[in-house]
């Protein structure tokens, strides 16, 4: 009788254990591995994500699934599932948070290439083209040297103006101004400001191709990237696919401080740039820090010669490995030797320091204009003196009283020799004179200063296509549109060279 009644026991707990297996698998909650979903989103594995919540009606799942739509691009989907609960702080800020991406693309019109899709407003037409052209350009490349295929299309975003750029990026105001930061790669799409948000422009293309960069990194090492690797590695290959070789990566500014850190051994260490660069207290310090890790690159590449060095390193940290221990692998070189390592190769370089040399800023507008406006270069003059020698040559020159003019802008470079505004108006100005090789010299000069600034390229441009050169003179047209897309002169030039 015993042995009856534990069987009818034991035969009740497998009906009981079979059919609240079937209850929480259905329900969705038994089979939800939320650490696994979580792990696809923080890889960008959106759709992964969702797959692995299935039919899952949970808070943490819907929560999960906000994020995955998020990542998606599906605003209006990630929206609705936080409505769907009770939400904390937490929830309400991302809830926010999409509220107001959404009312930004409501705005844009989508532009796409084979691989890529930019939501840009009807204005930044022109600034998608170039980002589409320059962005498939690198894929191209690098997708062959990394062995990296994006499995759909990459969104991009350009934020017409700085506040919406601030919201979307969720860079802080001070982030921006510290770094110069403009663009981002992060939730699953490449975000950039765009140039018709600052004075005169920047180079768009390139920070387009260097957050592109950022993408197949984080892909490769499956998030397992130290910052100065991510850094120095953009910066390295955001030039790199326009020629296939190893383009200017250092401002003459980045330069000086290296070659200050190689006199006083005084470094912004690895460890120090962690979380972040953007988050070191001086502009200084975060330009000492991308001239660290683009240089550290240089060197493990041996300028260029050996990317498949690179290759590795993404590889090995996609695999869980430490960069300590992949360098010293495929170098034979300990961390605590890296820094001396280095600044033998800096010294190799034969770099001239450059007195004088300053940072750059992309000089960024508070409200975006209408039209493009050659004479705001007037206004990143920082020194009266200057400003007011400049704008009497500009009269002189109005008049066609050049030698005058030149006076003046002379008077000008005297007080700051590397500007590239003062080295463009003598650029300009010995042209007019027919003084060819000076104005080409001092263009050039103005390019290498500050490579970008647009006007030299447009009057380098001007100058080789009087010479008859049509091909350099599109060169420089084209290179001074992936700075400044919306100065009307630049296409009027470029169709006249196709002529």
């Amino acid at each position: 009788m015993l042995k009856n009644i534990l069987k009818g026991f034991l035969s009740e707990i497998a009906v009981f254990y079979l059919l609240s297996s079937i209850f929480f698998v259905s329900s969705g909650l038994y089979a939800t591995n939320y650490s696994l979903a979580k792990r696809y989103l923080e890889l960008w594995e959106p759709e992964l994500a969702l797959s692995e919540v299935g039919e899952d009606e949970s808070i943490t799942a819907r929560r999960i699934i906000a994020q995955a739509y998020h990542y998606l691009g599906r605003y209006d989907d990630a929206i609705k599932m936080y409505e769907g609960f009770q939400r904390n702080r937490k929830d309400e800020e991302e809830y926010q948070y999409l509220k107001d991406i959404r009312e930004y693309h409501k705005q844009f019109k989508k532009y796409e290439s084979l691989n890529f899709i930019v939501h840009a407003i009807p204005e930044d037409e022109k600034t998608a083209h170039f980002i589409l052209n320059g962005l498939e350009k690198a894929y191209n490349l690098y997708s062959k040297i990394f062995d990296f295929r994006l499995n759909n299309k990459l969104a991009v975003e350009v934020y017409s103006e700085i506040q919406s750029f601030n919201r979307a990026s969720s860079l802080s105001k001070r982030q921006i101004e510290i770094s110069g930061a403009i663009g981002i790669c992060r939730f699953n799409r490449l975000m950039f400001l765009s140039p018709g948000a600052t004075m005169l422009g920047y180079r768009y293309v390139n920070t387009g191709v260097h957050e592109f960069f950022h993408y197949i990194i984080y892909k490769k090492t499956k998030a397992n990237c130290p910052i100065w690797i991510h850094e120095g590695s953009a910066r390295f290959f955001e030039g790199f696919f326009k020629k296939k070789s190893v383009s200017n990566f250092l401002t003459e500014e980045q330069i000086n401080l290296l070659l200050d850190a190689c006199e006083t051994d005084q470094w912004v260490s690895f460890d120090d740039m962690e979380p972040s660069l953007v988050d070191l207290p001086k502009p200084s310090d975060v330009s000492l820090a991308f001239a660290i890790a683009s240089i550290t690159v240089d060197f493990l590449t041996e300028s260029g010669k050996n990317l498949e060095i690179m290759k590795k390193i993404y590889e090995g940290l996609g695999a869980g490995k430490n960069w300590r221990d992949i360098i010293y692998e495929q170098k034979g070189i300990k961390s605590d030797e890296l820094f001396n390592k280095i600044k033998e190769h800096i010294m190799s370089k034969n770099y001239k320091r450059v007195p004088g040399a300053t940072l750059k800023l992309k000089h960024i507008l508070d409200k975006r204009e209408q039209s493009f406006n050659p004479e705001n270069d007037l206004k990143i003059i920082e020194q009266p003196k200057i400003r007011e020698y400049l704008q009497i040559g500009d009269g002189f020159r109005m008049r066609g009283r050049n030698r005058a003019a030149l006076i003046e802008y002379k008077k000008a470079l005297k007080l700051d020799a590397l500007s590239e505004v003062i080295l463009t108006r003598i650029g300009i100005t010995y042209r007019l004179l027919g003084e060819i090789d000076k104005a080409i010299e001092n263009l050039n000069r103005a390019t290498e200063t500050n490579d970008a600034y647009p006007t030299p390229y447009k009057y380098l441009g001007i100058i080789y296509k009087e010479k008859g050169d049509i091909k350099r003179a599109k060169e420089y047209i084209e290179e001074a549109l992936e700075i400044q897309p919306y100065d009307p002169e630049l296409y009027k030039i470029l169709d006249s060279c196709n002529q």
